[in-house]
Formats: structure tokens, C-alpha cells, sequence
């Protein structure tokens, strides 16, 4: 049975009249008709006896009636599960944040994150750049963190915060204040060493 078919046996029981079911479930009264006729030969037995005053159950439609209420509240108990998940996955974000982000660059955006959304659920995920990139083309993730996330096509990049690194540097070497990590690693070994403190400049 399908259940179109006891949804037209619920409203027929109700309104016991065929025009008045076809009003209701928007159809007409000949078409409902077919469709009563068919089930009952699907099942081999009349569901309804008929009489000028109206459609009243048989003893088997009175047996059978309570099965196709059972179908069609399991039907409603099956789309409310499932927009209950569509919504918990709508209060629910995937965040993946690179190793090289420390947890404590990220931990005042969670913070206001939290305050201002307190019904999302967050989860971080730790990982290197390329399975950053690799989880966000696959959807395992719904935003990433990173200093140096490998190129794609599938998703935006945005600068959303800027960071100091800090370095190691012989004195004779002098660097500037302000260098790139490529100029800065062809430097000479450390000999004598300082600690320097400057800007990350990307190349």
C-alpha cells in the first residue's frame, strides 16, 4: 500500500463521503472513486459499504483502518528525524585550523564566536595545510585557519588576522626588520646568535 492510499482511507473514514474526501484531498469525486476501488483490489475485500446516506466502514475496513493510521504516523515520525538532523547539522560548524595556527591565535575569535552564537556547536579540528584544503573540497570541514593553505578552486580565502614570527639571526648577518621566510632562511648559519623579533612579510 502506498501511502497516498491510506491517507484516502483515513479522510474517506472521516468525512464517510466521497465528495467531501475529494474536496479535501483536492481531487475529484470519479478519480478518489478509481482510487478506492483499486485498493480494495489490492487487498481482495471492500473497505467501505456504500448506501444513499453516505460511506460507512466495513468489518474489514474498521480491521484495516488502524494500520493505515500506523503508516501514516510512522511517515510524519520519519520527517520530523529527518528535519530534526537537517537542523542540528544547520547548528553545527566544522572548523578546521592549521597546526601552524596555535590554539591561542584562534582562541579569542572562538570566544566572541561563542558569546554572540551560543546555539552553533563548534568543532576544531587540528591538522596540517593540505588536509585542510583535501577536507574542505571533500565537505568534511565548513571553514579553515591556516598560514599557508595550498591553492584551490573550490573555496574563497580571506585574511583574517595577521601574526609576528620570531627568528633566530647571527649578528653579523644584520637582517631587516622586516623580511620574508625565504630571504630570511638563505641567511649564513647562526654563529653568534640574538634573538630577533619581526613581522611575517609573505613573498
Amino acid at each position: 500500500m502506498k501511502l497516498n492510499q491510506a491517507h484516502i482511507l483515513e479522510v474517506l473514514s472521516r468525512t464517510h463521503s466521497l465528495s467531501g474526501a475529494a474536496i479535501e484531498l483536492g481531487t475529484s469525486q470519479p478519480r478518489l472513486t478509481q482510487q478506492l476501488k483499486a485498493v480494495e483490489r489490492e487487498l481482495g475485500t471492500d473497505l467501505f459499504l456504500r448506501s444513499p446516506r453516505g460511506l460507512s466502514l466495513s468489518d474489514a475496513g474498521s480491521e484495516f483502518l488502524p494500520y493505515a493510521r500506523q503508516i501514516i504516523a510512522t511517515f510524519k515520525q520519519a520527517q520530523e528525524a529527518l528535519s530534526t538532523l537537517v537542523e542540528r547539522k544547520r547548528n553545527k560548524l566544522r572548523l578546521g585550523v592549521s597546526i601552524t595556527v596555535s590554539h591561542h591565535l584562534m582562541r579569542d575569535y572562538l570566544l566572541l564566536f561563542h558569546k554572540r552564537f551560543p546555539e552553533i556547536v563548534v568543532t576544531v579540528t587540528h591538522t596540517i595545510p593540505k588536509e585542510l584544503v583535501k577536507g574542505l573540497e571533500e565537505g568534511r570541514f565548513d571553514l579553515c585557519f591556516g598560514l599557508e593553505l595550498p591553492e584551490s578552486a573550490l573555496f574563497i580565502r580571506e585574511e583574517v588576522f595577521a601574526t609576528d614570527l620570531v627568528g633566530l639571526s647571527s649578528e653579523s648577518t644584520k637582517p631587516a626588520r622586516k623580511t620574508t621566510i625565504e630571504r630570511f632562511c638563505r641567511q649564513p648559519p647562526c654563529t653568534g646568535s640574538k634573538n630577533l623579533r619581526y613581522p611575517y612579510s609573505p613573498r
